[in-house]
């Protein structure tokens, strides 16, 4: 089997390896220039665009522009400089190269030609104002109209012939200089060398002049456009047939990496196969190489003997020279309530053969009764199948079990039995006790605010009284910023500037986060001791733990404190609403019965405001209300009670009247001070107020009762007028029985 998973593990080498070989040379073949292809007709064009100006130009220059010929020494230098980096051969551009160096043939002759027109020109012009000076003082008439119009046909036919649009004259032209000529020699008075010097300098500015059309001609014949198509035609047959290449090679790669990822799959399935033939094998040396740490055990089962690792001493407490122990020593070195349970389990491997796993409590000779966590199992039998020995390990896990307790004492705890301790107080208690910490303290934090304030505090061996205390300087600003901060010793030279760090004189600190199901930080769990701190490792999740408890209890009780809110107050204007109203009513006539004090209640509604409320809308008039309630806050006194009870509606319960002068003096009062203007949104506005008031006199009265009777009295003070009060009065009280009576 091992011969056939090499060969496969060969092959599957090889292939892997011819792939990606393959790969690799499809990949280096499969390069495509972009650039160098758009650089060939960026180039081609760049010669179109320069031979076209170039031959504008010299169109321009024919046509007598001489400002064009500066720019025409320009680009033929261009041009120059553009066929020079030309090195393409493909027969169309060599066509188109060709072309150009015409271009730049005729270009170059046309300059020359021009430049010596245009001197020959001014001579001709100078010889014809010479001749026909001298003309005219010979008085030679006929001569100098003849003159005049030579000189005048043949500046047409330089205009005419420079634009091509006069047919060839030379000869007409010719014969009327020579008979201009012999007319002119015939007038003695004129010098014979201004007659022949006019006509060379006229013959001269002619033949310049055929040789610009002829130039001028060759132009139009050159086919720059159409070679120049051809040669981009071409580049695009080769671009598009490079471009094919290139993908056909790119899809080629992607066929070959999919062949290499399904060999890859087909490889780490035949892994797997492997390995799950080897698991028991591999379970076997696992077991082998946990056993091999220093805390292990063996068990000689005939001896009846227990050999123990070098570390157990210091990692389960027993006596440093004990190495050997019998059987019966280590069971009476259990705790009786796991004794049992732990030896029949012993039993229970050896017999069948699985693995003995048990947690029980060991007697130490240095710490007492520590948890233990051992795992073994039989590692050789006899003939019979009867064990011989057993190997091992033991683990230390008393902290483990410890921080269980913790959780299970915070669990079952009911701190309802004592009014003055909470869950907060429990945690503490119980975290401090367990770790030994000099000080354990929960903590909530002000949202905007660097203040903390604690809600138990556990110093020393017993509870301390709460404080409130800066963060900033502290360990405690950490744990709020970034979570979970652990500094195991010098914890005073880390913060300097926290007092409380000195004044206890601690050394350590743990702290973890308390935060809410938003991800917002809400408070700090932390514990701080006098001496290093060690434990980090399991500590930290138990505190983070404790933490999570604390801060669901916050939001429970954050959550309860908002449902008590809005049963007991109004939602708008934060006044109490009926029930508490309800709930202030007994407590205040209970009082006014001990007291035999007079208590009023009030019955108040708000003049006018429904207006307001229609022409600014209903923000306004709720911030109206808002502000109407805080003035109704303010005119009564501390004990007294004002309620909304709906809309615009107001109930004032008045307790501890002397007389009802008293009563009617605070209801002037407070229709004086409602009535005051009101600055809401920029808007100033006004409202006025009708009050009716119901005395307590009897104590059967309900507060239900009383509240429509002060109802009844307030209706009674809008029909005086408003912005008015009025009592309700025992003949009012007689006309409300009578129509509860008929009705």
């Amino acid at each position: 089997m091992e011969m056939r998973h090499y060969k496969e593990g060969v092959l599957a080498a090889f292939l892997l390896v011819s792939i990606v070989a393959l790969i690799g040379w499809l990949y280096s073949q499969s390069s495509f220039d972009y650039e160098s292809q758009r650089s060939r007709v960026t180039l081609v064009n760049e010669l179109l665009q320069e031979s076209t100006g170039l031959k504008i130009n010299m169109l321009l220059i024919g046509s007598n522009r001489a400002d064009k010929l500066d720019g025409l020494e320009k680009t033929i230098t261009r041009l120059g400089s553009l066929l020079a980096k030309q090195e393409m051969v493909e027969p169309e551009m060599q066509a188109l190269l060709l072309e150009l160096k015409k271009l730049l043939n005729i270009s170059v002759e046309l300059k020359s030609n021009y430049i010596n027109s245009q001197a020959s020109l001014s001579s001709f012009m100078a010889s014809a104002d010479a001749l026909r000076l001298a003309l005219q003082e010979s008085g030679a008439a006929n001569a100098l109209i003849g003159l005049d119009d030579l000189q005048q046909i043949i500046a047409s036919y330089l205009a005419l012939s420079s634009n091509a649009r006069a047919p060839l004259i030379i000869d007409v032209i010719s014969r009327r200089l020579e008979r201009f000529v012999r007319v002119a020699q015939q007038t003695n008075q004129v010098p014979k060398e201004n007659i022949l010097l006019f006509s060379r300098y006229a013959m001269l500015q002619l033949s310049h002049t055929v040789r610009l059309k002829e130039l001028s001609d060759s132009l139009f014949d050159l086919q720059l456009t159409e070679f120049s198509r051809r040669a981009i035609d071409a580049y695009a047959r080769d671009f598009t047939a490079a471009e094919a290449h290139y993908l056909n090679v790119r899809r080629g790669v992607f066929v070959l990496l999919f062949g290499l990822l399904c060999l890859v799959l087909f490889l780490v399935k035949k892994q797997r196969e492997s390995l799950l033939l080897l698991q028991d094998n591999t379970q076997a040396l696992n077991f082998s190489l946990a056993t091999a740490k220093q805390r292990q055990f063996f068990v000689n089962v005939q001896k009846g003997e227990v050999t123990l690792g070098q570390l157990y001493p210091t990692t389960l407490g027993v006596d440093s020279g004990l190495h050997r122990l019998s059987i019966a020593d280590w069971r009476n070195s259990i705790h009786l309530d796991d004794q049992q349970q732990t030896i029949k389990a012993l039993e229970l491997s050896m017999r069948e053969g699985g693995l003995f796993e048990q947690q029980y409590r060991f007697k130490s000779t240095s710490w007492g009764w520590l948890w233990v966590s051992t795992t073994g199992r039989v590692t050789e039998r006899d003939k019979q199948g009867k064990p011989l020995t057993m190997s091992g390990v033991s683990s230390n896990i008393n902290e483990w079990k410890r921080n269980e307790q913790v959780l299970r004492i915070i669990a079952e705890c009911h701190p309802a039995a004592d009014a003055s301790l909470t869950i907060f107080h429990e945690i503490v208690r119980a975290l401090a006790l367990e770790k030994g910490a000099k000080l354990t303290f929960i903590g909530t934090l002000n949202e905007g605010s660097d203040v903390a304030e604690t809600l138990a505090v556990w110093h020393g061996d017993d509870f301390s009284s709460n404080f409130s205390y800066s963060l900033l300087g502290t360990p405690c600003a950490n744990v709020a910023a970034s979570g979970a901060c652990f500094y195991p010793h010098g914890i005073q030279q880390l913060f300097p500037d926290d007092e409380l760090l000195v004044e206890m004189d601690l050394e350590s600190y743990l702290g973890v986060p308390l935060v809410n199901h938003q991800n917002e930080v809400i408070g700090v769990l932390a514990i701080l001791g006098d001496k290093p701190m060690s434990e980090q490792v399991l500590t930290e999740p138990l505190m983070l733990s404790l933490a999570t408890r604390a801060a669901m209890e916050l939001e429970r009780q954050d959550a309860d404190r908002r449902l008590w809110q809005l049963a007991h107050y109004d939602s708008l204007t934060q006044l109490p609403n009926r029930s508490l109203l309800s709930d202030r009513f007994l407590q205040a006539k209970t009082h006014n019965q001990r007291s035999k004090s007079e208590l009023a209640i009030c019955f108040l509604d708000l003049d006018d405001f429904k207006p307001i409320n229609d022409v600014y809308g209903h923000d306004i008039g709720d911030e109206l209300l808002k502000q109407v309630a805080a003035r109704l806050l303010t005119s009564i006194r501390g004990e007294d009670t004002v309620s909304r009870v709906g809309g615009d509606e107001f109930v004032l319960l008045l307790g501890d009247l002397a007389t009802k002068d008293e009563c009617e003096s605070s209801l002037r009062r407070i229709i004086e001070c409602v009535s005051l203007p009101y600055e809401v949104s920029g808007e100033s506005l006004s409202v006025g107020t009708s009050i009716g008031c119901c005395l307590l006199t009897a104590s059967s009265n309900e507060l239900g009762d009383l509240i429509k009777q002060a109802d009844h009295a307030m209706y009674d003070a809008k029909a005086k007028g408003k912005n008015n009060y009025s009592l309700f009065t025992a003949g009012q009280r007689i006309a409300e029985l009578q129509r509860m009576g008929d009705s």
